[in-house]
């Protein structure tokens, strides 16, 4: 049976209600028009994705217990406004959503240009009818939608920041502003995972000159920096930056989503998390160009997270987006206590709350912290429960190692999906970043990125993201200018961020990692850097430097702790 929802006033009702009724083999489908989409029967309750700030979320459209049903948007725009986040797909197999736009009426960051920058103030132009915000006292108050976010502190990209203008380390600059600067004595200075120098803070007052002029004044114990005059601004507020997500997927199975655009996303794209065998075939995270639009989402634009079977992403177009284009991992947690074969797991990062990767039936592996050893066997989880804190989960397992403690992680071995990326094109995105111990192929893409080109981590620490990678073949790609913007490498491959235990070196933590036939253009002279890898092959590549280097020297390649590293076959023309 088709559904067919024609746009009305009450949009969101007729789509809900259709999708109610869907059962297996229908379709709802939609039509090539503007559908306004408000919040009549929207579901608000907990939402957890992985990597963002859980709670109770507002979601228009939320997708639950369907199987073999298609959403066919037919052309359609969905139109949301306010911070909510559009579409939730809960425990579905054999889904199908395809031929949509979603956009948002009002930006989810604000934008401006630059009109002077010296040691005293930076000053911007800012269009206050598209980008709305007002200054009381010495601070911001930024609206979004319905919402109004004080101040407290921003990021700030220079969105035309790029390697002619010599200023690679300050892409972003985070500033506090107001009674926020109050709270700190000096300006703080961080570096990126790249190495990369940036002001963690700088101390400012705002000040309206106009109506339209916001100008942020530096005080005295404050850095400066300065931005040529006509640099086209992000604002990110960081107040809340990670409540909403554009498209969230969970605990599916056999999902395809086709021809599906975001033009504006919260937060992220297309967020998965506990799925088996997903497929992203002509989608595209793009901005309206037209409406002058710079930015699409404000953090990673696809994001895998625990997934499971064959993922592929096919044919798309993915862009200007605060974060990676691509993030592909699991998840480590930590052990609390250990009782027989129960144990407390504690949630070690704070934008993991609420979820719990540990699955009935999956097979379990451990990480000793101490000294990095991978403990790997025949564990299988057979009770799992998220406590109530959301920080917490009580899982019994099969059988548990002997001297398992306080000193260790555990991570979901089950969880490691086979990924192919292929003809898909990767605009102004952070990095990539693949780390999954299945198969991973990266084939025939178009890659411009503003870190690292391919970023393969597994890191314990910070984000707790696992990447225990076996199997990765990247070839016949064109990556153009990559990590020029923040002196990054082409291919940077990352142990877990603590030093290791050289005795114990044959533990590997990649393996079988082939970097071929790929053409690289460019002036950044930091090409691999690799680190604790077991089969590493670089060959047949072409690189062409486009222009005269700028950079300070660099050692091309860096390879630590690695074993048979192979190169062959590379050109380089100059």
């Amino acid at each position: 049976m088709i559904y067919e929802i024609l746009p009305s006033e009450h949009n969101t009702r007729a789509i809900n209600e259709a999708i109610a009724k869907a059962q297996a083999g229908d379709t709802v489908k939609l039509i090539d028009a503007d559908y306004y989409i408000d919040l009549e029967t929207a579901y608000v309750g907990d939402v957890y994705p992985s990597n963002n700030d859980g709670g109770v979320r507002t979601v228009p459209i939320y997708i639950k217990d369907k199987h073999g049903i298609t959403i066919d948007g037919g052309g359609a725009k969905l139109i949301f406004s306010g911070k909510i986040s559009p579409i939730v797909v809960d425990n579905c197999s054999d889904f199908v959503m395809k031929n949509f736009t979603i956009d948002f009426v009002e930006p989810q960051v604000h934008q401006g240009t630059v009109i002077e920058s010296n040691e005293e103030y930076i000053e911007f132009e800012i269009d206050p009818t598209n980008y709305p915000y007002r200054v009381e006292g010495k601070d911001v108050y930024w609206q979004v939608g319905d919402v109004e976010i004080p101040s407290n502190s921003i990021y700030i990209f220079d969105y035309d920041n790029d390697s002619e203008t010599g200023r690679r380390n300050y892409i972003m600059a985070h500033f506090a502003i107001g009674k926020y600067a109050d709270e700190h004595v000096d300006s703080e200075w961080s570096v990126t995972n790249a190495g990369t120098k940036f002001p963690r803070y700088l101390l400012v007052d705002a000040e309206e000159k106009t109506h339209g002029i916001l100008r942020l004044n530096y005080r005295p114990n404050s850095s400066t920096l300065f931005y040529p005059k006509g640099s086209r601004i992000l604002f990110h507020l960081t107040e809340g930056d990670r409540l909403n997500d554009t498209v969230f997927t969970k605990d599916c199975q056999n999902v395809l989503y086709e021809d599906i655009i975001i033009r504006r996303g919260p937060t992220m794209g297309f967020i998965t998390q506990l799925t088996r065998d997903m497929t992203l075939r002509g989608c595209r995270i793009e901005p309206d160009r037209d409406r002058g639009d710079l930015l699409t989402t404000t953090a990673d634009s696809v994001m895998f997270v625990d997934a499971m079977g064959d993922i592929l992403i096919d044919k798309c177009y993915i862009s200007c987006s605060l974060d990676d284009g691509l993030n592909v991992h699991s998840t480590y947690l930590g052990v609390n206590k250990v009782e027989g074969n129960r144990l407390l797991l504690n949630i070690e990062h704070k934008q993991q709350k609420g979820y719990n990767p540990m699955v009935v039936g999956h097979k379990v592996a451990f990480l000793n912290t101490s000294n990095l050893r991978l403990i790997e066997g025949e564990y299988y989880v057979t009770s799992s429960k998220l406590l109530e804190d959301k920080f917490h989960i009580e899982v019994t397992l099969s059988s548990v190692p002997e001297g398992i403690d306080e000193h260790y992680n555990i991570v979901n071995m089950t969880t490691q999906p086979n990924i192919t990326v292929q003809d898909t094109e990767y605009y102004r995105s952070t990095c990539i970043l693949i780390a999954t111990a299945g198969k991973s192929i990266f084939r025939r893409n178009k890659v411009h990125t503003i870190g690292d080109a391919i970023h393969v981590v597994d890191e314990p620490g910070k984000w707790h993201e696992a990447g225990l990678t076996r199997d990765c073949t990247i070839e016949d790609n064109e990556f153009y200018r990559c990590g020029e913007w923040s002196d990054g490498y082409l291919l940077r491959v990352v142990e877990r961020h603590i030093e290791r235990d050289l005795a114990v070196a044959e533990d590997f933590v990649h393996k079988n990692i082939v970097f071929r036939n790929n053409k690289i253009v460019g002036r950044n002279p930091k090409i691999f850097h690799a680190c604790s890898v077991d089969g590493l092959v670089i060959e047949g590549n072409t690189f062409v430097r486009d222009r005269q280097s700028k950079f300070r020297d660099s050692v091309p390649y860096v390879f630590v702790d690695c074993k048979d590293v192979k190169m062959s076959g590379n050109s380089f023309e100059f």
